[in-house]
């Protein structure tokens, strides 16, 4: 989302008057009088890594159309996997919502809020023959899950009694079994041909410290079931995310359904993700660069010193947070995952500023020559403390960066 101070965008195409798909969604739901006519959405990222410009769609499509139909929109961390979790992730996320211009008010939640209401639903699935412990192995469950033109083979201990299952599932909780040594699957349809409904985990075991509860649970719920649930106990009506979770829907609606008491359903809809050219757009990838290759770097904005910040995933520093919305705007929201659809735009970049620790360039230079075309040459300045930035400020490095002009 850090572009630059001098952003030229040159529009060529661009529909912005005729409302997105999801607009239309929602005036039909709306028109048909769903949810007592509320519109209530969510920003849910998993406190995993810090966040690129391609999060800056979602945030912008939730809490905007949130804004424009006078409805409400909840941040929720997905904090169920303590192995790769960090407070530190969820201070910069809710700065990176907050440089966006939004403002969660008392919405801010947890999927860790709820930890004992899922473990709750996962008694009750169990009671109701919906559920079962698997004690195989990961690899001998995925063996034995076929694929989408061969049915998958059901788990011998598939038909276990509730009341086994149960104290199976008691045990887990207290923590006497071993990571991977049990899970908790959910009973629908072995031969589907929607892979996710095949007998999908639901619980998992991980003896990990977790950053708000500590060492008080020791399973945790796998992202299909606490999503739609989560997004259920907060009264979301529209359950927007990207193209990769539309083949999870069934399953989001199944489990939603085996909860869910009266009319009120979350509905999923899913729109194309961004994706952007000559730049890294995966927050796995961008937290490498920084945990392996340049940590610590420092873009410079103001007085505020980052390390290297995700937002941008451009490493380009000073755009303002009402040109990252326009860039939002202007790209549009699409079902479709088809970059014929999309509008044509060009950045032009200028003046772009970097400032790196001098001992991590030769890597950094490295790093990008592997992944992008060079055709600029930029001097950049050290940046350490205050003191030694003054001591250093003189040093200009010379390294190459990638395209000034990126073509979309």
């Amino acid at each position: 989302m850090i572009f630059s101070n001098f952003v030229a965008l040159q529009i060529t195409e661009h529909m912005a008057d005729e409302k997105n798909f999801i607009e239309v969604f929602i005036d039909e739901d709306l028109a048909e009088g769903k949810n007592d006519k509320r519109v209530h959405t969510r920003f849910p990222p998993e406190p995993n890594g810090y966040l690129h410009i391609g999060h800056a769609k979602s945030i912008c499509l939730n809490f905007g159309l949130a804004e424009k139909y006078g409805g409400k929109c909840n941040l929720r961390f997905d904090d169920t996997n303590p192995v790769k979790e960090d407070i530190e992730y969820v201070e910069s996320i809710q700065e990176d919502v907050k440089w966006l211009g939004f403002d969660w008010k008392d919405r801010l939640f947890y999927a860790s809020d709820y930890f004992q209401k899922l473990y709750e639903y996962a008694v009750k699935l169990i009671r109701e023959e919906k559920a079962y412990i698997d004690d195989q192995s990961v690899e001998a469950i995925s063996g034995q899950r076929g694929n989408p033109t061969k049915p998958g083979d059901e788990s011998p201990f598939r038909n276990r009694t509730a009341e086994e299952n149960l104290e199976l599932f008691e045990k887990m909780r207290k923590g006497d079994f071993e990571e991977g040594s049990h899970v908790l699957r959910a009973k629908i349809d072995m031969a589907s041909p929607n892979m996710h409904m095949r007998d999908p985990v639901l619980y998992r075991i991980k003896h990990a410290e977790h950053h708000r509860t500590g060492n008080e649970w020791c399973i945790y719920p796998m992202y299909d079931f606490a999503h739609g649930q989560s997004d259920y106990f907060e009264g979301i009506t529209h359950s927007v995310c990207t193209l990769e979770f539309e083949n999870h829907r069934p399953l989001y609606d199944w489990l939603t359904d085996q909860l869910a008491e009266g009319e009120y359903r979350p509905r999923q809809i899913e729109f194309a993700r961004l994706n952007l050219s000559y730049t890294v757009m995966s927050k796995r990838k961008l937290l490498q660069l920084v945990e392996e290759i340049a940590n610590p770097i420092y873009l410079h904005k103001g007085d505020v010193q980052k390390n290297i910040d995700e937002r941008s995933s451009l490493f380009i520093d000073g755009l303002a947070p009402d040109i990252a919305w326009k860039l939002q705007l202007l790209l549009d929201i699409w079902h479709e995952d088809d970059p014929s659809l999309f509008p044509k735009i060009k950045l032009r970049i200028y003046n772009m500023r970097l400032q790196f620790q001098n001992k991590y360039l030769s890597m950094l230079h490295e790093f990008f020559e592997s992944q992008f075309d060079f055709d600029r040459i930029l001097s950049l300045k050290t940046l350490f403390s205050s003191k030694e930035r003054e001591e250093l400020y003189a040093d200009e490095i010379t390294i190459s960066v990638f395209k000034n002009h990126l073509g979309i």
